[in-house]
């Protein structure tokens, strides 16, 4: 009987990379939780085993993402490699940021309060240090990294992040929020002369007239007079720059920003990004820190189209080889829409897969003659699946 999950065969090229790192038991199994990530509704590994007609069970693929008999390590190496073959010899950007996935068991590992930076208060789960890597119109990401109390901090995640991307990419710079901009950063920038370009907080210590001067107290020094208005993009800023001593980050170059909000009618509130490298025009350090959007997207695009969060497994290496398998098929979305110059979202590309599944489902019917298992197929189907 025709396995309906998934319908991969557009895919199978870059599926394919992957095959030398598994058996082919474990093949199997990894070719059915990336195809039911990126076709099912149900991402979850009980959703996937019920998709398929060659019944398999939920604990089989469990054992798959707990197992030892399979490295993914290897599996990485082979990942950058070849996105190291497709970005070529470009420049690379490395945008990092973090994402949290709100949990209730207390029994899973690794699960804690973190704070959330943008809905305020806490949440009650876990946190993924992120990254990605961009040039020219290619963004393709890093495997997250799990952080919890028992990890290394995130600033060290970030570090040793950076230094992964170095060792296989031509990387140019790197771009954070105001949580990462720290000297530990800063410094390993300037040892491999890369340049950072990122947020800092208000609260910052700046060199002015011979004493140190808090930012948002040196902001309210200043006059509307002061500051430049640039339209960078079809967007409009007013800002002041500076070159100046960052307290525990050097010389940097400081850009004060509002940024017009046009529905609203009014400036944005301020915010501060630097730049190490002070030769940077702001236009450069804003079009360039503006990128740092794109990971935004990539945690929307995760979680709402390939089930990010949709694990239940309660053991920390299953829970980082399900973040690895998110990744590779995100990344592998990402490559083939490259390849076949598709101007598609995360999300079009997903359904465009989903369609083509359930054509492939209704053409599966058709051409078996038997009709209990005609019925058997459709049922199975319909009855797991029908929100796709």
């Amino acid at each position: 009987m025709k396995q309906l999950l998934p319908n991969m065969t557009a895919l199978l090229p870059i599926l394919n990379l992957f095959q030398s790192c598994l058996s082919k038991p474990q093949f199997k199994h990894f070719h059915d939780y990336i195809g039911g990530l990126l076709t099912l509704s149900n991402k979850s590994m009980s959703g996937i085993c019920d998709a398929l007609v060659e019944k398999r069970h939920t604990s089989s693929m469990s054992r798959f993402l707990s197992s030892l008999a399979w490295d993914e390590n290897g599996l990485i190496v082979k990942y950058l490699r070849k996105i190291r073959f497709v970005f070529s010899r470009e420049w690379v950007s490395v945008i990092i940021d973090d994402t949290l996935s709100e949990k209730t068991g207390k029994n899973i590992d690794g699960v804690q309060f973190h704070k959330d930076h943008a809905g305020g208060g806490f949440v009650f789960g876990h946190q993924f240090v992120t990254a990605l890597l961009r040039s020219r119109d290619i963004i393709l990401p890093l495997v997250p990294r799990f952080y919890s109390k028992k990890t290394a901090s995130k600033i060290q995640i970030a570090h040793d992040i950076i230094l992964l991307a170095l060792k296989y990419f031509h990387v140019r710079e790197v771009i954070l929020d105001s949580w990462y901009v720290c000297e530990q950063i800063i410094d390993l920038c300037r040892l491999k002369k890369i340049d950072l370009i990122g947020a800092i907080k208000s609260n910052r210590n700046i060199w002015i007239k011979n004493k140190w001067v808090k930012l948002n107290k040196f902001r309210k020094r200043l006059a509307t007079d002061d500051f430049q208005n640039h339209i960078i993009d079809d967007e409009t800023y007013r800002v002041y720059e500076l070159i100046t001593k960052l307290n525990k980050g050097g010389l940097v170059k400081i850009l004060i920003v509002q940024q017009w909000i046009t529905k609203d009618k009014k400036w944005s509130r301020t915010f501060f990004l630097i730049s190490t490298n002070t030769n940077r025009t702001l236009t450069d350090i804003i079009r360039t820190y503006t990128t740092r959007w794109s990971i935004e997207t990539f945690h929307k695009d995760a979680k709402q189209n390939l089930g990010l969060g949709d694990y239940h497994t309660q053991s920390e290496r299953s829970i980082t080889r399900h973040l690895m398998l998110v990744t590779f098929a995100y990344a592998i979305l990402q490559l083939w829409m490259f390849w076949k110059k598709l101007k598609w979202t995360i999300g079009e590309a997903v359904r465009y897969l989903q369609g083509k599944n359930f054509d492939d489902l209704l053409i599966t019917v058709v051409e078996e003659n038997d009709p209990i298992k005609r019925w058997e197929i459709a049922r199975r189907y319909l009855s797991k699946n029908a929100q796709v």
